[in-house]
């Protein structure tokens, strides 16, 4: 079988592939992402994908988990916004998290950043 793949723009400039015939958009990550902590709390910025106003039904993906364990708590947020953020509450005190942020656009899912870490107060 053979499977013809091309990359393409549609009409808004937007990255997509045509793979057969058939569309799928690039999903794309946040950028600058920052986290801010203030005793249990932690406070993620980012600046959205460049193609999330278009309508693509892109979300933004949260993980986080503390540091050395197995199990990532993901968080979906889907926020409208030139400034997006997010606030974790009641973490536990004196604990390193491991966080990333990424994307997703359907069933496809896109994480290119590095895991960074937080240490709550």
């Amino acid at each position: 079988m053979v499977v013809n793949v091309f990359p393409a723009h549609d009409e808004n400039g937007n990255y997509k592939m045509m793979v057969d015939g058939n569309d799928f958009y690039a999903v794309m990550t946040p950028t600058n992402q920052t986290v801010n902590v203030a005793g249990i709390t932690a406070t993620f910025t980012w600046d959205p994908p460049s193609n999330v106003d278009a309508g693509l039904g892109q979300t933004t993906i949260l993980e986080y988990r503390v540091l050395n364990t197995f199990s990532w708590t993901n968080i979906s947020i889907d926020i409208p916004s030139l400034h997006p953020n997010y606030t974790l509450t009641g973490l536990s005190s004196a604990t390193t998290y491991e966080w990333a942020l990424g994307s997703a656009c359907g069933k496809y899912k896109a994480f290119n950043s590095t895991i960074q870490t937080f240490t709550t107060q």
